[in-house]
Protein backbone atom coordinates (compact mmCIF):
# COMPACT_ATOMS: atom_id res chain seq x y z
CA UNK A 1 0.00 0.00 0.00
CA UNK A 2 1.67 3.09 -0.88
CA UNK A 3 0.83 6.36 1.02
CA UNK A 4 1.66 9.98 0.98
CA UNK A 5 1.79 12.37 4.15
CA UNK A 6 1.67 16.30 2.49
CA UNK A 7 2.89 18.99 4.72
CA UNK A 8 0.57 21.75 4.47
CA UNK A 9 -2.62 21.82 2.83
CA UNK A 10 -1.54 25.67 1.12
CA UNK A 11 -2.63 26.60 -2.58
CA UNK A 12 -2.19 23.14 -4.09
CA UNK A 13 -2.14 20.72 -1.68
CA UNK A 14 -5.41 19.13 -3.21
CA UNK A 15 -4.02 18.78 -6.54
CA UNK A 16 -1.05 17.07 -5.41
CA UNK A 17 -3.40 15.02 -3.58
CA UNK A 18 -5.57 13.97 -6.78
CA UNK A 19 -2.27 13.44 -8.56
CA UNK A 20 -1.02 11.27 -6.28
CA UNK A 21 -4.59 9.19 -6.02
CA UNK A 22 -4.31 8.85 -10.03
CA UNK A 23 -0.11 7.82 -9.54
CA UNK A 24 -1.67 4.84 -6.89
CA UNK A 25 -1.49 6.16 -3.87
CA UNK A 26 -4.21 5.22 -1.67
CA UNK A 27 -4.16 6.84 1.39
CA UNK A 28 -2.83 10.74 1.07
CA UNK A 29 -2.95 13.25 4.20
CA UNK A 30 -1.82 16.15 5.04
CA UNK A 31 -0.17 17.81 8.39
CA UNK A 32 -1.26 21.89 8.48
CA UNK A 33 -0.46 24.16 11.77
CA UNK A 34 -2.93 25.98 10.64
CA UNK A 35 -6.02 23.85 8.70
CA UNK A 36 -8.63 22.44 10.37
CA UNK A 37 -10.20 19.57 8.10
CA UNK A 38 -11.53 15.87 8.29
CA UNK A 39 -8.06 15.40 5.92
CA UNK A 40 -5.31 16.68 8.50
CA UNK A 41 -4.11 14.42 10.72
CA UNK A 42 -1.91 16.15 13.11
CA UNK A 43 0.29 19.64 13.05
CA UNK A 44 3.31 19.84 11.37
CA UNK A 45 5.45 21.49 14.44
CA UNK A 46 3.79 18.70 16.99
CA UNK A 47 5.50 16.17 14.65
CA UNK A 48 9.11 17.80 14.45
CA UNK A 49 9.06 17.80 18.25
CA UNK A 50 8.33 13.63 18.65
CA UNK A 51 4.69 13.54 18.94
CA UNK A 52 3.77 10.41 17.76
CA UNK A 53 0.29 10.29 17.46
CA UNK A 54 -0.10 9.29 13.75
CA UNK A 55 -1.47 6.07 12.45
CA UNK A 56 1.36 3.75 11.47
CA UNK A 57 1.68 0.49 9.47
CA UNK A 58 5.16 -0.10 11.20
CA UNK A 59 7.52 1.67 13.83
CA UNK A 60 9.51 3.75 10.88
CA UNK A 61 6.32 4.77 8.68
CA UNK A 62 6.12 8.40 9.61
CA UNK A 63 9.88 9.06 9.62
CA UNK A 64 10.05 7.38 6.03
CA UNK A 65 6.78 9.74 4.95
CA UNK A 66 8.70 12.92 6.62
CA UNK A 67 11.98 11.95 4.93
CA UNK A 68 9.92 11.97 1.38
CA UNK A 69 8.16 14.97 1.82
CA UNK A 70 11.99 16.03 2.24
CA UNK A 71 13.33 14.64 -0.85
CA UNK A 72 10.37 16.01 -2.78
CA UNK A 73 10.35 19.83 -1.76
CA UNK A 74 14.40 19.95 -2.39
CA UNK A 75 13.56 18.56 -5.99
CA UNK A 76 10.89 21.45 -6.13
CA UNK A 77 13.77 23.92 -5.29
Amino acid sequence: MKNLLILGVGRFGYKIKETAHLCGYEEVVFLDDALKDKEVVGKWCDYLQGDTYFKTEYSEHNLMRTRIQFRLSEEME
